[in-house]
């Protein structure tokens, strides 16, 4: 099982990356083993045939040797005033004095959300906003190539007005 007792702030992509992999290390060294102690072959992640989340969060490896292997659990932070979180960019947040201090739960229950391996997230952007963005952006055009056709006729006024 993970522990989340002392997890706060925010990690960079490359210091996710490092924690997975020193997780993933660690998990396939304490596998166990069937064979004799002279003829253990060390083992890796590539050494699994599939892996995949389960709806409650549990990590669960299938090997081609030692069968079904579960790795520990992806736990969720629910938060009595989601609204507090402090938006930290990139679709990160953190906590606040407003949020409350995060409530870990597992998966589906608690008020948390159930995690679906192999799906995609939907969408977290603002389709009105965008929409209203594209709408400005598009009447703007308009003006303003108006406003160049207009002086455009004056200019040509001025040179005829000239002759």
């Amino acid at each position: 099982m993970l522990d989340t007792s002392e997890a706060s702030g925010t990690l960079s992509a490359d210091d996710n990356k490092f924690l997975q992999q020193n997780a993933i290390d660690k998990l396939m060294s304490d596998l166990p083993s069937n064979t004799m102690e002279s003829e253990i072959e060390e083992q890796s992640f590539a050494d699994l045939s599939s892996f995949y989340i389960s709806g409650d969060g549990t990590l669960v490896g299938v090997h081609s040797v030692h069968g079904m292997l579960y790795f520990g659990r992806i736990d969720l932070a629910t938060f009595d005033n989601p609204q507090g979180l402090n938006e930290s960019g990139s679709s990160y947040f953190q906590e606040s004095a407003a949020s409350g201090s995060p409530k870990y739960c597992i998966p589906g229950y608690e008020g948390s959300g159930a995690v679906v391996s192999g799906s995609l997230e939907m969408s977290n952007v603002n389709l009105a906003t965008e929409f209203s963005d594209l709408i400005t952006t598009q009447r703007g055009f308009q003006a303003n190539s108006r406003i160049i056709t207009t002086s455009d006729s004056i200019l040509e006024e001025l040179v005829n007005l000239k002759r």
